[in-house]
């Protein structure tokens, strides 16, 4: 992740209170897997959704919704925030390849 430093932005304080709100959810706690709380890991999925949410964007994700679940989909139910896959992405903006 080091080498890539310069693709990731530092969250602003709205988007920091986005992933508070989030994780105040507590079946979303499961969104950190037992492994990176251990390790210390960074996880994304919650900042992803924040960000959409704060500069009132669409979540992009290859995660399916599914009842009760901690996966982007939900999440961004939860927040009624735009989620589609990459496909749907593309779709709604007429790119093909």
């Amino acid at each position: 992740m080091d080498q890539h430093k310069g693709l990731f932005l530092t969250p602003t304080p709205e988007e920091t209170a986005l992933v508070a709100k989030i994780f105040q959810v507590k079946h979303f706690q499961a969104l950190i897997g037992e492994k990176q709380r251990l390790k210390g890991q960074p996880v994304a999925d919650p900042f992803v959704v924040a960000m959409a949410k704060a500069r009132r964007g669409t979540a992009v994700t290859q995660e399916r919704w599914k009842e009760n679940a901690a996966k982007i989909p939900n999440v961004c139910k939860h927040l009624d925030v735009p989620c589609l896959s990459l496909e749907g992405f593309l779709s709604e903006r007429g790119w093909s390849f």
